[in-house]
């Protein structure tokens, strides 16, 4: 867990690297998250994935439907979905709005699916779609930190 603090709140954000071992879902990683966040609330899920991934495979669907067992599906109306290698040119000289259109809407099928939500009920929720770039490109912050107030150009 990491705490940042910022215009008076602190953000504890909780990156899950072991989430995936050796091609399968980390069950028991997802069980200590959820034992962790006893007594504190959940405001956003980042669901961060590649952006230059170029389908959806079963992995990815294992993954929704285990966080969806663990966390109920209510947890996709509070998802923000963040896509990164945002620098990336498509393929085939398809257009970079066509190509993370496409991308995107397959993930978003994919958590439709994966947490059995209704269509009316999962478009209630409308979960956003964010581009992020954290290359060597991207500037720094005056704390030498990427992203926050920096840009990447």
């Amino acid at each position: 867990m990491v705490s940042r603090t910022m215009g008076g709140f602190t953000t504890n954000i909780i990156g899950t690297p072991g989430l995936v071992e050796a091609g399968y879902v980390n069950h028991k990683a997802l069980q200590l998250i959820k034992g962790f966040l006893v007594n504190r609330a959940i405001y956003v899920l980042l669901y961060v994935d590649r952006l230059d991934v170029y389908r959806v495979d079963e992995l990815d669907k294992q993954v929704v439907q285990a966080i969806t067992q663990t966390f109920e599906k209510e947890i996709w109306c509070k998802t923000l979905l963040v896509l990164t290698h945002s620098q990336f040119s498509p393929p085939d000289e398809l257009s970079f709005k066509t190509f993370s259109s496409k991308r995107s809407d397959s993930l978003l099928s994919t958590i439709r699916a994966g947490a059995r939500m209704r269509k009316q009920q999962f478009e209630d929720s409308a979960i956003a779609v964010v581009y992020a770039e954290n290359s060597g490109r991207c500037s720094k912050n005056e704390k030498e930190e990427k992203g926050g107030y920096s840009t990447c150009t």
